[in-house]
């Protein structure tokens, strides 16, 4: 027992000081890449070695949140050639981890949650990669889980056009939804107009004009003009001429 007690301080005694230097190592590569970046200093200079060296030290070592940086300096040529294909490989290993959620710091304001909505634009473009409607939903679904509106938006259109996924306005109409609850003004006027239509819903011009307003309101202009049409034929709300023309005035003021 005392054997065993002796081997383990002299174990402790050589990997605690190993294990502080390793992370003041790692602190001082992410106070670089912070410090670079910020400078707009991305390639070596005369000065220091530039963002994306230490960027690409911190990515190979796994943190997501350097991966998608490094994806988006490939992606806007900053510090490097521009290489779609290498950013689809940082996005991804940034994307494959594992966002645990907390009140400080949710997920949808994560890096990780941010590259996989990265990935799902690339692969609904088409930038750099086939386009891929499929792919493209399945990036988005992941990050609209997790509460990311742009993602939300961009799932329910596809559903919406039967793009990548089959054709269905109720999941459209939901994901539209939770992004409208986030304040989207264009999430609220794509409800507005499926309320209007009855898609995914049986048509309500009283609901379509809630979230009609709620996007006029944030200055939506085509928002502005579907509730004025709707003030002028008295769907949904009285009629009401005057404020039929406010809300055309408004709308015309954006023209």
């Amino acid at each position: 027992m005392k054997l065993s007690l002796v081997v383990l301080t002299i174990f402790f005694s050589f990997i605690t000081p190993a294990l502080a230097g390793h992370a003041t190592g790692l602190k001082n590569l992410r106070d670089h890449a912070r410090t670079e970046y910020d400078s707009g200093n991305y390639s070596r200079h005369s000065g220091g070695l530039g963002a994306v060296h230490y960027l690409k030290e911190l990515a190979r070592l796994g943190f997501a949140l350097h991966q998608y940086q490094l994806a988006n300096m490939y992606v806007d040529g900053l510090g490097v050639a521009k290489d779609i294909a290498k950013a689809v490989k940082w996005f991804r290993a940034s994307a494959e981890q594992v966002c645990v959620s907390n009140k400080k710091s949710p997920c949808k304001d994560s890096a990780i949650v941010k590259a996989q909505d990265s990935l799902g634009v690339i692969y609904r473009k088409g930038r750099g990669v086939p386009r891929d409607y499929a792919e493209a939903a399945k990036w988005f679904e992941m990050a609209a889980v997790h509460g990311l509106a742009d993602s939300q938006i961009s799932l329910a259109t596809l559903y919406y056009e039967g793009l990548g996924v089959p054709h269905d306005d109720k999941l459209a109409m939901h994901w539209y939804r939770m992004a409208a609850k986030q304040g989207d003004a264009f999430a609220q006027a794509m409800l507005g107009d499926m309320y209007s239509q009855g898609r995914g819903a049986p048509s309500d011009y009283k609901e379509a004009a809630k979230w009609y307003r709620s996007a006029a309101g944030s200055g939506d202009a085509v928002a502005q003009k579907r509730l004025g049409r709707l003030y002028r034929k008295g769907l949904g709300v009285p009629r009401n001429e005057e404020e039929a023309k406010k809300w055309f005035r408004k709308a015309a003021e954006q023209d």
